[in-house]
């Protein structure tokens, strides 16, 4: 799938910007971008959103350098180069079509540099974040039918290949170990699709009557009687606390609409919500920061330097993250659940 939507859009992407690669540099970037699927850690996802936003973070030029210069020796671009940035659009591409947690890591990281305010070198990007999001929503949340517990011997020893025949030239001892086998994988499935469907029914009861008491945990307080900014962050950090699964539910902004109140284009303030709420979440813990976790490193750096206002220039020294920008209530707490779920999702190291 990766392949072929690559092999479509990725010449499209060069000449958008005015780049005329040759066929052997597409192919070495489209194959290497394939393969990102297969050996990037979660924070090094992370930092190739960014490459694919114009931002250098990490090693994430490095990786995509040596990557590409397997397929084509004579690759040489610049971190801050174009065509080096749609390398890395296309890399997070191939990601954003997994069925695997990389994929939500992925779009995850995608929305949040949208939240930011970064520009994508390539604008369908936001667009496959959101859908893959959805999707993977879905996907990890979807009530599978429950497989039979019951194995009946010959139907499922012969769907095998087998013949009755051969099941009459067995020995019965191998035969009681064949079907031993049969039986501990069904029942596997079994558990692992019996435990997800709990999982999901434990998420949605949790978080409706978490909905339904109009209570901040961590503050201790009536969600209606805290000022906008602090409203806004505990209540997405405190959502984001309650998933089951890597990503949040596509129902979370009307949820959050719903608790937060009519004045959700309130703007709130970056400083002023961190500020305020910071003591209410030693039981969060703590990120080593990232460009793309905003608000929860700036609450780990103003914790870590014990309240004091050079916060605000370290987070900007280190990741590059705006302290004094304002953004919609909504918006605010949205971002501050998904970066709850993304924490849960990338290494802190």
């Amino acid at each position: 799938m990766a392949d072929d939507y690559l092999k479509r859009l990725l010449p499209t992407w060069m000449r958008a910007v005015a780049l005329e690669p040759g066929g052997d540099r597409i192919a070495a970037i489209k194959r290497s971008a394939v393969k990102f699927g297969e050996t990037l850690s979660d924070r090094d996802i992370l930092d190739m959103v960014l490459l694919a936003y114009k931002q250098s973070h990490g090693n994430a030029f490095d990786v995509l350098g040596d990557s590409i210069r397997e397929y084509d020796s004579t690759f040489g671009c610049l971190a801050d180069d174009l065509e080096s940035s749609i390398a890395a659009s296309a890399a997070v591409s191939a990601l954003l079509m997994q069925e695997s947690i990389s994929a939500s890591i992925a779009a995850q990281g995608v929305l949040s540099a949208e939240w930011v305010g970064l520009k994508p070198s390539v604008a369908e990007l936001p667009e496959l974040a959101l859908n893959t999001s959805r999707r993977r929503s879905e996907a990890l949340r979807k009530r599978r039918d429950l497989p039979s517990p019951v194995i009946e011997a010959s139907d499922e020893y012969v769907s095998d290949g087998e013949t009755d025949d051969d099941i009459d030239q067995m020995e019965d001892r191998e035969y009681t170990e064949h079907m031993a086998k049969k039986i501990q994988h069904r029942q596997y499935l079994y558990a692992s699709v019996l435990a997800d469907r709990l999982d999901a029914a434990d998420e949605e009861l949790e978080l409706l009557w978490w909905a339904f008491s109009g209570y901040s945990e961590l503050a201790k307080k009536k969600w209606a009687s805290l000022p906008p900014e602090s409203a806004a962050l505990l209540c997405g950090i405190e959502l984001g606390g309650k998933l089951a699964f890597e990503i949040e539910q596509p129902s979370t902004e009307t949820l959050l609409a719903r608790l937060l109140g009519p004045d959700t284009e309130k703007l709130v303030s970056l400083p002023e919500a961190v500020e305020a709420t910071a003591a209410f979440l030693d039981s969060v813990g703590l990120t080593n920061g990232h460009p793309l976790l905003p608000i929860l490193s700036s609450v780990s750096e103003y914790r870590a330097l014990s309240g004091a206002t050079s916060w605000r220039d370290s987070v900007s020294s280190r990741w590059s993250i705006v302290p004094d920008r304002s953004t919609e209530k909504l918006a605010f707490a949205c971002q501050a659940a998904r970066e709850r779920a993304l924490m849960g999702n990338v290494s802190h190291g």
